[in-house]
């Protein structure tokens, strides 16, 4: 008797990735949905994907600004919000891939 080993099969985006950098169009938005889905793709816990999510997004240190009620990590809160647009790379996904990412998202936004 053999045992099968399940892979979970994503979508290739770094043809369309690669493309859409070209195009000089990258929004925060779509940086962050990126590490997003690198980490679902990559089955990493909450902890190690809130790391990747703040080494792509530079916090605010500007101590006027702090002072003013920005937040250190304001465009990450921002891109990460349900209410902004939605990212190109939600385009390239199949519906499962997109409910995965959604709920990394929702799970992110509570951490931050």
């Amino acid at each position: 008797m053999t045992t099968e080993t399940l892979t979970t099969k994503y979508t290739d985006i770094r043809q369309q990735w690669k493309a859409h950098a070209a195009s000089k169009k990258i929004t925060a938005r779509d940086m962050a949905f990126y590490v997003l889905y690198s980490a679902v793709r990559r089955e990493l816990d909450a902890d190690e994907t809130m790391r990747l999510l703040k080494k792509a997004f530079v916090p605010i240190t500007n101590s006027k600004k702090l002072d003013n009620g920005a937040y250190p990590y304001g465009a990450l809160r921002a891109a990460l919000s349900k209410y902004s647009a939605p990212s190109t790379i939600l385009l390239w996904l199949t519906p499962d891939e997109i409910a995965k990412v959604e709920n990394l998202r929702a799970e992110m936004w509570k951490g931050i």
